[in-house]
């Protein structure tokens, strides 16, 4: 049954690319569940490396050009959502494990380093919507930023990451946590009694 499920996966991508023209890279090692959902302009590109895998549900979504990067080994559960606006870029580093129900939305650059373990219904934005006293928006404007995470960070169920964060090596962001500051390497940030609270992690002996 595996074997069918990577087979019908493949052949799926094989058709994005080459019947939809979609710019689309990828390797006979990705897995790609054949429910899973390619949207893309024919102007953007998506990269997929070896041996990433994505699970039923997940939508990719990329928009002109936009350029959404997805390295070796990655690991995308079931039901996550992933949008690249006009001309963003969103990378997603080695290793990179996001489970189920996660969200990122890029509409400027959002950069992931390697080995990140992103847990259940994580969300990233990196741009704000303008909001005016009588409600009425124009949601085509939007304050643009960035999110940067290093790499061998761990970021809890439910936690929120907004526009011009960064999130320094080996950090570890709590569940329910919304980040909107740069927080330094070697750091556990959790919400004790209605505030922010931060201790350092030391550092693994070994590892580099």
């Amino acid at each position: 049954m595996e074997i069918l499920v990577r087979l019908f996966g493949l052949i799926k991508l094989v058709i994005y690319k080459f019947i939809y023209r979609y710019r689309i890279v990828f390797h006979l090692t990705t897995y790609f569940h054949p429910f899973a959902t390619i949207t893309m302009n024919k102007k953007a590109r998506l990269y997929l490396g070896e041996k990433v895998k994505i699970e039923k549900g997940v939508t990719l979504s990329v928009n002109v050009n936009g350029v959404f990067n997805i390295k070796k080994a990655v690991y995308l559960r079931k039901y996550s959502y992933f949008e690249v606006g006009t001309g963003a870029k969103l990378t997603i580093g080695e290793g990179t494990f996001l489970n189920r129900n996660a969200q990122i939305v890029c509409m400027n650059e959002i950069y992931l380093d390697k080995h990140i373990a992103i847990g259940t219904g994580v969300s990233m934005f990196d741009h704000d919507h303008y909001y005016f006293a009588d409600c009425v928006q124009n949601w085509e404007l939007s304050k643009k930023g960035n999110i940067y995470v290093e790499r061998d960070v761990w970021i809890g169920a439910n936690a929120i990451l907004l526009r011009n964060c960064k999130i320094g090596h080996n950090t570890v962001i709590a569940a329910g946590v919304v980040v909107r500051e740069e927080i330094p390497a070697n750091t556990l940030m959790y919400l004790d009694k209605k505030s922010y609270a931060f201790k350092d992690i030391p550092p693994q002996s070994g590892i580099q």
